[in-house]
């Protein structure tokens, strides 16, 4: 038997991975609820480097959720991120996002 992972990264990361995977799936509000559990656990962490790595997707599953303003809230911070982090494949990502 596995050991349980207390990680609080890898539990983050495993939620992401399923709202992405519940999005394909096209249940959206599950999908949205795995995305906000995950960065609930981001939080608390207060590295902005793991979060950048995750606003993406949590953003194309609000977008496709119809919830454009959330969305668009997590691509402007996707964008202040990758300026700050000089992350500049990601902000042109999120700038393309924000104006698709």
């Amino acid at each position: 038997m596995a050991e349980q992972d207390d990680n609080p990264l890898n539990k983050a990361w495993g939620l992401s991975q399923l709202g992405v995977a519940l999005r394909v799936m096209g249940k959206l509000d599950e999908a949205v609820e795995q995305h906000r559990q995950a960065f609930v656990l981001l939080e608390s962490l207060a590295e902005p480097q793991w979060e950048i790595d995750f606003l993406p997707a949590y953003a194309l599953t609000l977008r496709v959720a119809g919830r454009h303003d959330l969305a668009k809230a997590m691509y402007e911070r996707t964008l202040e991120l990758a300026h700050r982090l000089g992350r500049p494949y990601e902000e042109k990502l999120a700038r393309e996002a924000l104006t698709a």
